[in-house]
Formats: C-alpha cells, structure tokens, sequence
C-alpha cells in the first residue's frame, strides 16, 4: 500500500479515531467508565486508539469502499467491534511490556471488553455507521473525483 496514495484516507481515518476517542470517553456509559478505568495516561490512551482505529481502518478499507445496503450496515456493526478488540489486546500487550499486568488480567478484559463494546451500541454503532459512510466515500476517492466501482466495472463490462 502506498502511503501517498492512501494519505487522505489515513488522515481522515486519525481524525475520524481522535472524534470516537472524545465521543467514547465524554458520553455516560460502561465503554466511558471503562476507558477512565484502564490506568493509563490520557496520550497513551489516545495513541493506542489511534494505532487500532488506523490498524483496522486500513484492513477493512476495501471492504468499507465495497459495502452497500446490508453489507454496509453489517460492518458499521463489525468494524467497531474489531476495533475495540484490537485496542483492547493493543493496550495488553502495552501493559505486559510494562509489566503491569497481572495473569489473570488478560481472559477478564477480553471477555468483558467485548460485553463493555455490546453493552454501549446504542452510541457505537450509529457512530459505526456513520464513520463507514465517510470512510466509504473517502475510500472510492480517486484524483479526478469521486467513483463508484460497481459503475466502473459497469462501463468495463458495457464496453467488451
């Protein structure tokens, strides 16, 4: 992947992560008290959310670019769950580099992140969906303007 090809969809991907970084730890529920409760400073917090939502931005890219009807809604569902599973092992394996992490530590924040994640979708997953309309419409983004590739492969197939 070249990076200067895909630097305005990386942009906006750190912008987009640093909007659900602020959204995720000011709006009351259990994926805010969680994020104040994971003893770490507010930049390390911030840049391990960063690399995740960029992490998984970037992996999903093609698929965010593809998706319409369904699919679309199925990884504005998706997405951010993968996300906040890839913060949270980011933010293990952080602390294990610490070495402020107990043991017994690892299992209990998988499983109760994914039920933190679950229990705070009626603010993740409307965000999940709006996010993967922009990041959709930033992804088909070519020099010349917008496409949209079911059209571009429309016009391949029109004129064999």
């Amino acid at each position: 992947m070249c990076f200067y090809k895909n630097s305005y969809y990386i942009v906006v991907a750190l912008v987009l992560n640093l909007i659900w970084y602020l959204v995720l730890s000011g709006v009351p529920s259990p994926l805010s008290e969680a994020l104040r409760s994971i003893e770490l400073a507010p930049l390390e917090a911030i840049a391990l959310f960063q690399i995740a939502g960029l992490f998984v931005a970037i992996v999903f890219k093609q698929r965010i670019g593809l998706a319409r009807s369904w699919a679309a809604i199925l990884l504005a569902i998706v997405v951010p769950f993968v996300a906040g599973y890839v913060f949270i092992v980011s933010m293990l394996l952080y602390k294990i580099a610490l070495g402020s992490l107990g043991g017994g530590d690892i299992s209990a924040s998988l499983f109760w992140g994914g039920v933190i994640i679950l229990k705070s979708g009626h603010i993740v997953f409307p965000l999940g969906l709006l996010s993967q309309l922009l990041m959709r419409r930033v992804g088909n983004r070519k020099a010349k303007g917008n496409y949209s590739p079911p059209r571009q492969a429309m016009r391949i197939f029109l004129t064999k």
